[in-house]
């Protein structure tokens, strides 16, 4: 999974999304994220979609927060989680996209995981996390 410094041209290769490659994790509240990613090995014959989830999670949270988790004041907070399907890929085995979340204006400042979570057809699923800086 590659963070870009822009989505355009679109890539479709990892030839393509490597000199459009941010060279640091630090993205700023409001800032649309284009994401480029690939998936390998993936078999041509399948029937079904694959399904993928793409999600934000803050990492760090503060003192009181925590205590109150443990205390059962209050729960985990939920990660931001869009889902979708992905058909079948034809002649090959490899699926290049690139996605573009853009940040919610209103993202604290920290440290952010976003995974990525991929279930093919008949298998475990396989997942990678990056780790975003909001400033």
């Amino acid at each position: 999974m590659l963070l870009l410094r822009s989505a355009e041209p679109q890539p479709t290769s990892l030839e393509e999304a490597l000199p459009l490659a941010r060279s640091s994790t630090y993205v700023r509240a409001g800032e649309p994220v284009p994401i480029y990613w690939e998936a390998y090995g993936l078999d041509p014959d399948a029937a079904e979609p694959a399904s993928l989830a793409l999600s934000l999670r803050k990492n760090s949270r503060g003192w009181f927060a925590r205590a109150a988790t443990k205390l059962g004041l209050a729960g985990e907070p939920e990660p931001v989680r869009i889902n979708w399907t992905e058909p079948p890929v034809a002649g090959g085995g490899t699926l290049a996209r690139t996605v573009t979340l853009t940040l919610p204006e209103r993202l604290d400042a920290g440290d952010y995981a976003l995974e990525l979570t991929m279930t093919p057809p008949g298998q475990e699923p396989i997942s990678t996390t990056k780790l975003l800086r909001v400033k």
